[in-house]
């Protein structure tokens, strides 16, 4: 008797560890789910947890940003673009039922441009066809409220990273060894002072320090990016990336499609938020567009698959 009640209990501790499952739905033609706010938190904190933007979270609610929520009230969250193919411990398994005139490529654009090779692994599908009331898994909804080890080792390494500037350096990768000089900057009431940097140094793994820890699922994108100012990169291969809607520590590959350029980086972070910035898909040290061979400071198009 005490055995079967230990392996009960043992039990249920597992499956407190997995991804919890929730079924999506359509609220004004956008793919949304609705999940219990935990504690007494403000909604911009609920929509904070899952990477969503406060504005569209409260939109979805009838809400204002600064709204206070009780512990387990139900909130409406648009998830187009948040879903990641990887399992979620801490967060939620997304399925979907395939409404009429819905296919599996709709479906995938709909909840943010999910490829179909990553919908059919996901699945177990070995075609494309799907039926009227089937139950698809979408994809992991993360909870980012719990940090885990490896997004702690990359802020960790995050912090030897200057913020943006809009005056950044420009380099020439058909150098073969520069000494460019960082202008002293304040960042975390510390000061950084000038450093003496070489063009970066891929000996490490070929295309970057983290390329031994990418793992494809699928997922690309392409988009504009701008640089900003990093002592990482030009002698040990370690590439950062600010991005949006993607779980820091993750290694994504970037390319430049002008010349095939490509390198591995890792997320350490978001987007900052600035006045008149155009709509950047991500932030890549300088260290990085030398070996990509990019000249141009901002807006120049990228690449992206994780």
């Amino acid at each position: 008797m005490k055995k079967s009640i230990l392996i009960l209990f043992l039990n249920f501790i597992l499956v407190g560890l997995h991804a919890q499952d929730i079924t999506g739905k359509y609220q004004d033609g956008k793919p949304v789910v609705v999940i219990p706010a935990e504690g007494n938190i403000t909604l911009t904190d609920f929509a904070k947890m899952y990477k969503a933007k406060p504005a569209d979270v409260a939109k979805y609610n009838g809400l204002k940003v600064e709204s206070n929520v009780a512990a387990g009230q139900k909130l409406v969250l648009p998830v187009a673009g948040l879903l990641q193919p990887n399992t979620a411990e801490n967060g939620y398994a997304v399925y979907h039922i395939v409404q009429p005139k819905e296919g599996l490529f709709r479906i995938g654009v709909n909840y943010g441009d999910i490829k179909m090779p990553v919908l059919k692994s996901l699945n177990n599908l070995s075609g494309e066809s799907v039926s009227i009331g089937q139950r698809l898994l979408i994809g992991y909804l993360p909870k980012y409220s719990a940090v885990s080890s490896e997004a702690i080792a990359a802020n960790t390494e995050a912090d030897k990273i200057a913020p943006p500037l809009q005056n950044t350096l420009t380099i020439n990768p058909a150098i073969k060894e520069i000494k460019p000089t960082l202008e002293p900057q304040q960042t975390g009431g510390k000061n950084l002072q000038s450093a003496d940097l070489s063009v970066p140094d891929n000996s490490v793994s070929g295309k970057g320090f983290f390329e031994i820890n990418y793992k494809e699922t699928g997922i690309h994108k392409e988009g504009l990016g701008a640089i900003f100012k990093s002592t990482s990169g030009w002698a040990d291969g370690k590439y950062y990336v600010l991005m949006n809607d993607i779980l820091p520590g993750t290694v994504i590959k970037i390319t430049n499609p002008d010349n095939g350029n490509f390198l591995f980086a890792r997320v350490v972070g978001d987007l900052p938020v600035l006045k008149k910035q155009p709509e950047l898909m991500l932030r890549l040290s300088n260290s990085a567009t030398a070996v990509l061979g990019i000249l141009a400071e901002d807006n120049f198009k990228l690449s992206v698959s994780y």
